[in-house]
């Protein structure tokens, strides 16, 4: 919690976390790591959701555009997700 500093949510699992962002909606968080996955996790559970597998190296960088439901991530390439709408 920003306001007084609550723990209110904890990750397990997650490997050499290099970078992280919300998604605009606020119920997920994605976690870019050193094994070169992105792992997407519920915000409220902290359950992970899904992986996403592509790149070749650390993930440095994870971007969720603010108006369009797609990510921009990098490590030595560039990669681009488009998650699937839940039903």
């Amino acid at each position: 919690d920003s306001f007084d500093g609550k723990l209110i949510q904890e990750y397990m699992n997650v490997i050499e976390c290099n970078t992280c962002c919300f998604s605009p909606d606020t119920k997920y968080v994605l976690s870019g790591n050193a094994d070169g996955n992105i792992y997407v996790y519920d915000c409220i559970t902290g359950d992970n959701i899904t992986t996403w597998q592509g790149h070749i190296s650390t993930v440095n960088i994870l971007k969720w555009n603010p108006c369009k439901l797609m990510i921009a991530s990098s490590c030595n390439n560039l990669g681009f997700w488009i998650p699937k709408k839940e039903s």
